[in-house]
């Protein structure tokens, strides 16, 4: 009678012993500090009807230089509109 009611009376304890154990590990360990908001600019600009032209590649090539990433081409009508986006500075 010992042996029956000792086996599970063992593995009760040891899963009480897991658990919170596992518990107070998970809140000793040091919380990482939230990430600071990204803020987006966008900025919007046409190209030609027969978009890509060498002309639009050099202005797609201006914005890329100053940071700006191409993110859409949209036509509207009879325009082709292209979507810039890039990462807002601080203190702007």
């Amino acid at each position: 009678m010992k042996r029956t009611s000792a086996l599970p009376l063992t593995l009760g304890l040891f899963l009480c012993v897991l658990f919170f154990g596992w518990r107070t590990h998970g809140q000793g360990r040091q919380r990482l500090p939230p990430e600071p908001s990204r803020v987006c600019e966008y900025n919007f600009d046409t190209a030609s009807k027969s978009f890509p032209t060498e002309a639009d590649k050099t202005k797609i090539n201006l914005y890329a230089a100053n940071g700006w990433e191409l993110v859409a081409v949209s036509w509207e009508g009879n325009q082709t509109v292209l979507v810039f986006k890039r990462l807002k500075e601080s203190g702007q």
